[in-house]
């Protein structure tokens, strides 16, 4: 069974959110979905439209089977740091999938990014190997792997 993570701040939640959920669970039914979700503060450090309470009630009546929340220290912090958390994070809990959506709508981008940072920065870090999947022209996903 995949245990899929999804890291998000639903800020607002919105129909994206939704379908990148749908998109999900229509390619792994079995799958549990674990969302590491940023609390009352955003990665830019507003306050956050939904409360923390509010966003988990949201996500579980979306097919979401467990929310945790991404800590302060982290989820106002730059993208790396915020991203690098939630990794670890969910590495912790045995996710072996992360499926994001993006707004660049560049597969070829992301996948050079990915690339990057899987040679130069985090993942060694994290002790996790990782591949890229291709979900659709908006969406990938990343398999992890311990090492």
């Amino acid at each position: 069974m995949d245990i899929i993570g999804i890291i998000c701040e639903y800020n607002p939640f919105h129909k994206g959110h939704i379908y990148h959920i749908k998109k999900t669970k229509e390619m792994y039914p079995e799958s549990i979905i674990i969302a590491c979700v940023s609390g009352p503060f955003t990665q830019r450090g507003e306050v956050s439209v939904l409360n923390k309470w509010d966003k988990t009630e949201i996500a579980l009546n979306n097919n979401v089977d467990l929310v945790v929340e991404l800590p302060f220290v982290y989820a106002t912090q730059s993208a790396d740091k915020f991203a690098y958390a939630a990794l670890k994070i969910l590495n912790s809990l045995k996710v072996n999938k992360v499926i994001f959506g993006s707004e660049c709508n560049d597969i070829e981008k992301l996948k050079n990014i990915f690339f990057y940072l899987h040679i130069y920065l985090y993942f060694d870090i994290i002790n996790i190997e990782c591949k890229v999947l291709i979900i659709d022209n908006k969406h990938m996903g990343v398999i992890i792997n311990e090492k």
